[in-house]
């Protein structure tokens, strides 16, 4: 449990600017889901070739793909308002991740790959 505490403090220092790319597109990647992160992968790591916004491009691809299934789901079996909050608290988690990526913090999210310049101790 320890190691797991250390590796979320190690993510959570934000990290220096490295990229061309302004930080505003980290937080695009995540707030239309699948929609943006395919609309970055295609445009801007194309012709950037950031490896750190090519893996938050990622994982709000298959993320998307997660929660439009999550969604599917929950509609199925819960009455409309409560599979509308659901859908809602989903996409807050997010916006949640686009912010921490435009602040500089990779929140890992577990399953998935992180940078490859991630700090490991």
């Amino acid at each position: 449990m320890a190691e797991h505490e250390k590796s979320v403090a190690e993510h959570k220092e934000p990290r220096e600017r490295s990229s061309k790319v302004e930080p505003i597109w980290y937080m695009f990647t995540y707030v239309l889901e699948i929609v943006s992160g395919l609309i970055i992968y295609f445009t801007m790591v194309q012709t950037s070739g950031d490896e750190r916004l090519k893996m938050h491009a990622e994982h709000a691809i298959v993320l998307g793909i997660i929660a439009i299934a999550i969604g599917a789901l929950v509609e199925t079996f819960l009455p409309g308002t409560i599979a509308w909050l659901v859908n809602f608290i989903v996409w807050l988690y997010f916006v949640y991740l686009g912010f921490e990526a435009y602040s500089g913090i990779d929140v890992p999210i577990p399953g998935f790959p992180t940078h490859a310049s991630s700090p490991k101790k």
